[in-house]
């Protein structure tokens, strides 16, 4: 998959990227600005950002899909755990087993959480404030 595109234009062209925004998920356009050619995205609700600036929002993305992940397997082995419990499951087994299941995912998507590290990047002032 290729995120930017082979040939970005100037300001204030832009070319669709293989990205979305880490804000609203939609498609991101790329522009290049000033002398430097510094990559400016921009997606069609107006978010704007610097290249640095999408690579930490999608860290944040990441990690907050990462915990929602952990809290629906959770919530699913303490759900189908109390139906055993109670003997209120249909089938039993099946909904113990998919409890156990679940139980092991949460821990290795908790793993990941823990081994994940995020890109450095230092974040310039010259997007700041730019968001529309």
């Amino acid at each position: 998959m290729q995120t930017l595109p082979s040939s970005v234009p100037e300001a204030p062209t832009e070319e669709i990227s293989g990205l979305t925004c880490p804000d609203c998920f939609g498609a991101l356009g790329v522009s290049a600005e000033g002398s430097q050619q510094i990559l400016r995205f921009r997606c069609r609700i107006g978010h704007l950002y610097s290249a640095e600036e999408v690579i930490v929002g999608k860290e944040k993305v990441i990690e907050e899909h990462l915990w929602a992940a952990v809290t629906a397997l959770n919530e699913l082995r303490a759900l189908l755990s109390d139906l055993v419990t109670r003997k209120a499951a249909v089938d039993i087994a099946s909904y113990d087993g998919r409890a156990q299941r679940a139980a092991e995912q949460e821990k290795d998507v908790r793993r990941t959480i823990e081994r994940n590290t995020p890109t450095p990047v230092e974040l310039g002032t010259a997007a700041d404030g730019e968001r529309e």
